[in-house]
């Protein structure tokens, strides 16, 4: 047995996570040696980030709506963090490593207790450094898109082959499943956000967005097209844009982090 002491967090928040860089020095006896290196990154679910937003805009929401958008993001956030679980605790069972990935050492899911509290929830990963994300703002080069495609293509074909069974166990069954928690505050809250680009095109494809959508197609029908398009269904991303997207300074792709969704 090893004994830890965690001498350093530094955290950031994110919006479904606590975000940290964990320094720690590892108690061992002689013949021991610590499976996890002395500096990581920590992410712990939580939703302190959305909370604190809520309360900034308390005077601008009556308080049922503030109160359901509140409970509604609770109860979504322990399946998007048992699903990074669950996406990495399968990676590594693969023959080969995917270095687009980082090493994944621990995690622990949040659960719900008896008393209707959720557990305390963690994901411990590598720390990538010396690398850099875009602003939402910038657009990616040609070599850049091939380089996402690629890396997006070699991942999901690592699911190809998933049976059944262990389909059954992702927190996240289809789109159906994963929007299924969405009430329409969560659109609104979305299309509001995409509204303070300043770009006026992005605005204008933003009010056209949201306009359509609901008319478009549901989320029930998305998870038909891939029987009828004649496809293999796999997971995917889910969550993938600038900020989960990791560059070196030459611009060649890193790793792909966030598999929350």
């Amino acid at each position: 047995m090893f004994r830890q002491f965690i001498v350093e967090v530094d955290v950031r928040y994110g919006l479904q996570s606590l975000l940290g860089i964990a320094n720690v020095e590892w108690s061992t006896t002689e013949n021991e040696k610590s499976p996890y290196p002395n500096k990581f990154a920590l992410k712990i679910g939580s939703p302190v980030a959305l909370l604190q937003a809520l309360e900034a805009q308390a005077t601008k929401l009556p308080p049922n709506v503030a109160a359901d958008i509140s409970d509604e993001f609770i109860k979504f956030l322990p399946p998007c963090h048992n699903s990074e679980i669950y996406f990495y605790n399968y990676i590594r069972t693969l023959p080969s490593p995917l270095s687009i990935l980082p090493d994944y050492y621990f995690g622990k899911e949040i659960e719900l207790e008896s008393d209707g509290n959720y557990t305390k929830g963690c994901i411990a990963i590598e720390l990538v450094e010396n690398v850099k994300t875009l602003s939402p703002l910038e657009n990616f080069t040609d070599s850049q898109m091939t380089q996402v495609l690629d890396s997006l293509a070699k991942l999901q074909t690592q699911f190809l082959d998933i049976g059944e069974e262990e389909r059954r166990k992702a927190p996240h069954r289809g789109l159906a499943g994963l929007y299924s928690t969405f009430k329409d505050w969560f659109l609104q809250l979305n299309n509001g956000l995409m509204a303070q680009f300043p770009d006026p095109e992005m605005q204008k494809l933003t009010e056209t967005f949201a306009a359509k959508l609901p008319e478009i197609i549901t989320a029930d029908d998305l998870d038909l097209v891939p029987a009828q398009l004649e496809m293999q269904r796999v997971f995917v991303h889910g969550d993938l844009w600038s900020a989960n997207i990791m560059w070196d300074e030459k611009d060649n792709l890193k790793k792909l982090i966030d598999f929350q969704v």
